[in-house]
Parts: C-alpha cells; structure tokens; sequence
C-alpha cells in the first residue's frame, strides 16, 4: 500500500512538474517566465520523484500470529523459534530466557535454574504475562518457547489468550532422546551436563509433556520432522509447515 502511494506520488509530482517547466521554457500557451538559477532549480526539485519517494518498508505476507513452539530439552525450540521470529515478522519469547535474566540478580533462583528444576509457578506466570502485555507483543504476534511446562501454567495461558482468538497453532518437535543428548552435550553450555540432561528430560516425561497434549483438540498442532541431525533441513520442515497455515 505503501508502495503504491509513493508511486502515485511521483506520478502527480511529475504532472505538476510539467507546468512548471512550461512556465520556464514557454510551452503550452504559457508565458516564459524569467529562467533564474532560482526558477531552474525550484522546476528541477519538482520533477525529481526522488525527493517525494518516502523509504518503502518491507511488509510481512503473513499475519500476526500467537504460536507455541514446544518439545523436550535439545529439540531446537529457542534456536527454531527465533528464526520463526526474523521470518514471520512475530516476536519470540523465551521462558528460558526471561527467567536467566531474573536469575542474575537472584541467587536462589540462578541456584534452582543450575540444576535443570523447574523455577516457582507463580514466577513464570508473572515474567511470561509482562512480557505478553508489551505493545510489540500486541501489535506482532508471538512465537513462546519454554512455556508452558506444567499442567498449572497451560490453563492460565490459553485463558490469558482468550479474548485475542487463542492460539494459532503449537509447532511441536519430536526428536529421539539420543540425538537429544548428543545436541545437549555439544552445545557446551555450563548447565548442559549428562546428569542435569537426565533430570530435564524427567521432569519433560512427567510434566512438561501433559501440558503440551493439553493444547490437543484447543489449537492446531504441527509436527514437524526435526529428528535429524541437520539444522537447516529441519528447521525447513519447521518453516514450510508454518508457512501452509500463516500464508495469506
């Protein structure tokens, strides 16, 4: 729309500038008028479209939308998601991520998130709903990693959602638990230990699991194929399945 605004722009520019170049070399029937340096110049500002031309932006073919990108430790869900985030135009939100950040200036929490436990409800629900409520969220849409991950945080979610047409869709990733631990323990990450993989992946079994299937028959849910060791081939599997629901 932009675009076709300037264009429209230039066009009724040009059609101005040709009576105001008339008037500088007497053409149409019009009278000459004197041909300054300052007459010349006013008639050349007005046929250059390049001074009406307002920077064109680049606009998203897809709608905002309200995705969950969900699955076990390992699987992708921050990597994937913020590349959901540059290619869709959404904002990408990590649970993870908001939670490191409180983490740095409260020990005990830092303490809890060091060993792979899940950190207090009542936190996660505070951080994830401020973050939900800034106008870039409102205005874009979203892709959420890392959250929900207990049965108590996925019904708080889909009610704060209600009244802005739920959730679009959750991209699910499934992944076999030994190239899951293989990814954990190459990304070298201080926390990224065999025994702190073990107890994640517990607490993904016994929890975080019920809370995705809890969105089953509430949104649509895409299963991508990330199983592989490939980064870009899966997050293409990723991206094309999003792209046949967003697609305009």
């Amino acid at each position: 729309m932009r675009l076709r605004g300037a264009l429209l722009a230039c066009l009724a520019a040009l059609a101005f500038s040709s009576s105001a170049l008339a008037q500088v070399i007497g053409i149409s029937g019009q009278p000459a008028v004197r041909t300054t340096p300052a007459v010349i110049a006013a008639a050349a500002r007005a046929v250059s479209p390049i001074t009406l031309l307002a920077p064109v932006t680049a606009v998203s073919v897809y709608q905002p939308a309200r995705l969950l990108i969900a699955g076990p430790p390992g699987s992708g869900k921050t990597t994937y998601g913020k590349r959901i985030a540059r290619e869709f135009g959404v904002v990408h939100i990590s649970a993870g991520e908001l939670l490191r950040e409180r983490a740095k200036t409260d020990p005990a929490l830092a303490s809890v998130m060091s060993k792979g436990d899940l950190v207090d409800t009542a936190l996660v629900l505070r951080a994830v709903q401020e973050r939900l409520s800034q106008p870039d969220v409102q205005k874009n849409g979203f892709i959420l990693d890392g959250f929900p991950r207990r049965m108590d945080e996925a019904a708080p979610l889909r009610e704060w959602l209600a009244s802005s047409s739920g959730i679009d869709a959750m991209s699910r990733l499934e992944v076999p638990e030994a190239e899951l631990r293989r990814r954990i323990l190459a990304r070298g990450r201080a926390d990224d230990t065999l025994e702190i993989f073990k107890n994640r992946m517990k607490i993904y079994q016994t929890q975080t699991r019920a809370a995705e299937e809890f969105f089953d028959g509430k949104t649509r849910v895409l299963t991508p194929d990330v199983a592989g060791p490939d980064p870009e081939k899966n997050y293409a599997g990723v991206s094309a399945s999003l792209k046949r629901l967003l697609a305009r």
